[in-house]
């Protein structure tokens, strides 16, 4: 019996992007049901979709959901068509046209996997995408060799990020959703935390290929990026594996440490840092609520659509 595969992409002002990215779904080998939800575009994504993809099934939001939240509620509605597998996708990449076949055939033969992602090159074909490389690659992914690079093969990894993952059912009513606590990036963090904890793995499979541009801006600048350090922050509070009052307790501790410090050239730092404190405690009651959730199955995704 053929596996039921939905396609999710969260589309934002993606109108450049999701022809190149919808033509490549319907070339595939392998061409899944497709489900669209749009974060209010302003340029004419929908349009695009609506003309040239009329079989596209594309819910359209009147706000920005963000990504995680989005991304649900598509979960969910393939949920509720029976899929076999989910298939996050960015609008802003295209996949090879034996891509999903050989995912999926990937997880017919190594079925302790519980999360795959393709292998990630750049928009253009020419070289690996500098995040998946220098990021993904060289901190999470320890044994991969570079001459296996286009053959077929699964490197286990702790961390891809979701520019393009192939879920089981299965994993998603065991690790759930998002967390719509993260608005834009930190969710696939904070995911596979929570996958992690679950006893789960996750792995890249070398001869399914993956074109993406995407960069993630947080990277930049880093040590003083407030999304980044707020992303940090809370996942370390809902870290399954520390104590609740321990994890408060450590996160108000560091933080007060840093409004301390003599260090006139950290002013952006300490910035971010009095936001951080502001949203923590605004949203300790939501926090705790989540780290709760996150422990059940189909955290998140228990809400109708």
């Amino acid at each position: 019996m053929n596996s039921k595969i939905y396609v999710i992409i969260v589309t934002y002002n993606g109108a450049i992007w999701i022809d190149k990215c919808l033509s490549s779904l319907f070339s595939s080998t392998i061409v899944p049901s497709i489900i669209v939800i749009d974060n209010a575009s302003q340029d004419d994504t929908v349009k695009i979709i609506g003309e040239k993809y009329s079989s596209v099934d594309c819910i359209k939001s009147n706000i920005n959901l963000g990504f995680g939240a989005a991304n649900n509620i598509g979960i969910k509605k393939a949920l509720t068509q029976n899929a076999d597998y989910v298939f996050l996708l960015n609008q802003d990449a295209w996949v090879e046209k034996n891509c999903i076949e050989n995912l999926i055939q990937n997880f017919k033969t190594n079925s302790s996997f519980n999360l795959l992602s393709p292998f990630h090159y750049n928009y253009d074909t020419i070289g690996l995408e500098y995040y998946f490389k220098e990021y993904v690659l060289k901190h999470y992914t320890p044994n991969f060799k570079i001459e296996t690079e286009k053959s077929n093969f699964i490197y286990e990894t702790t961390f891809v990020h979701a520019a393009a993952w192939m879920l089981p059912i299965d994993t998603l009513k065991r690790v759930g959703g998002f967390d719509p606590l993260f608005n834009h990036t930190g969710e696939d963090n904070d995911f596979m935390q929570r996958l992690l904890y679950k006893k789960m793995k996750a792995g890249i499979v070398t001869n399914a290929l993956l074109y993406h541009k995407g960069t993630n801006q947080n990277l930049i600048d880093a040590a003083n990026n407030y999304t980044f350090l707020l992303n940090v922050a809370l996942l370390n509070l809902k870290n399954p594996t520390a104590s609740l009052t321990g994890s408060f307790w450590l996160f108000y501790k560091n933080i007060l440490k840093s409004f301390f410090k003599n260090d006139k050239a950290n002013s952006s730092f300490k910035k971010s840092q009095q936001r951080i404190l502001k949203f923590v405690f605004n949203n300790s009651f939501q926090i705790i609520a989540s780290r709760k959730e996150q422990m059940s199955e189909m955290a998140y995704l228990k809400s109708k659509i």
